[in-house]
């Protein structure tokens, strides 16, 4: 599955909203938004409005979609963690709503309904990614704001310029598509197309927790201790382990061995096997002391919160 940088915040960058349509398992676990390196003159974060307006709407969007992964198979992590996440992607939902070109604020509250409202289905989050509005070459931190969704930054810019995209029956050999297009083998961008349970794989393969078999047409990933996984992909609360069948896994915490099973619930998986909790703002970050925290990332060593209003 794609993963977009949705809304604001948190799971993978996010921009008002949450992730476009694939077929790879994806947990709410917190990941910032294209936050792997930043330079260390990045100043820090814009206000948070306290208690103010934008920062209910982000947490009601944040528990919304919690509460969505959650009913749809992903595992609890400890008390402690989570209520620690959702403090920081909070925090972080802000400072990108707030962001030059981000289109998520006025979003923010019908997509949390979206995922109240979806009891049931979980084979497409109910919400995508709205573009931003910066246009081709204009500057951005974040993918949330440009037009095309992808922000072109070198590794230690502090800043990037969005992508340039062609539209609908222009010639894609050069340029990447507008969202919601793809480069057919003609290298023309037509309407991107997903197929759905049993249908012909589309253009743009499956739908969401779905993948593209042998025959050509879209199956529901697999779901159920054991089952094999074609792709090396499982369901919600699966992994795919080394053997090539779905396990269900839990979370665990820094120092505890982790791998298909046991998911670290912080931080990331170790060469040793072993959970590397992540790094506070401030502290050292990369190789053994882990990536930085929600909204933060690496800065000339040293973990550094994210500012995607510097770039202006």
């Amino acid at each position: 599955m794609q993963t977009s940088s949705v809304l604001i915040v948190v799971f993978s960058g996010i921009a008002a909203a949450c992730s476009s349509s694939g077929s790879r398992q994806i947990a709410p676990d917190g990941g910032g938004a294209d936050a792997s390196v930043a330079d260390a003159d990045v100043p820090d974060s814009t206000s948070i409005d306290g208690g103010g307006e934008l920062r209910g709407l982000c947490a009601h969007w944040y528990d919304a979609r919690t509460d969505w992964f959650i009913r749809c198979g992903v595992p609890k992590r400890s008390d402690a963690r989570a209520n620690s996440l959702r403090d920081k992607s909070i925090d972080y939902c802000v400072v990108l709503a707030e962001a030059p070109g981000n289109q998520s604020k006025d979003g923010l509250e019908a997509c949390a309904k979206k995922y109240e409202a979806s009891k049931s289905s979980c084979s497409e989050e109910p919400c995508t990614t709205p573009p931003g509005s910066r246009a081709g070459d204009e500057p951005c931190r974040d993918d949330s704001q440009c037009k095309s969704l992808v922000c072109n930054r070198e590794f230690g810019n502090t800043c990037g310029v969005c992508d340039k995209t062609v539209g609908e029956g222009q010639k894609c050999d050069q340029l990447s598509c507008d969202p919601g297009l793809t480069c057919d083998n003609a290298n023309v961008c037509v309407a991107a197309v997903e197929g759905d349970i049993g249908e012909a794989c589309g253009n743009s393969g499956c739908k969401w927790f779905l993948y593209c078999g042998k025959d050509k047409k879209c199956a529901e990933a697999p779901k159920g201790e054991g089952t094999a996984c074609p792709g090396g992909f499982c369901y919600f609360g699966f992994n795919c382990g080394d053997d090539g069948r779905c396990h269900a896994f839990s979370y665990v915490g820094a120092g505890a061995t982790c791998g298909a099973t046991q998911e670290c619930e912080g931080g990331e998986c170790g060469n040793d096997g072993k959970c590397i909790g992540p790094a506070a703002d401030g502290a050292a970050c990369g190789g053994k002391n882990g990536p930085c925290e929600v909204g933060s990332s690496c800065a000339g060593g040293k973990c550094a919160k994210e500012n995607p209003s510097a770039c202006k």
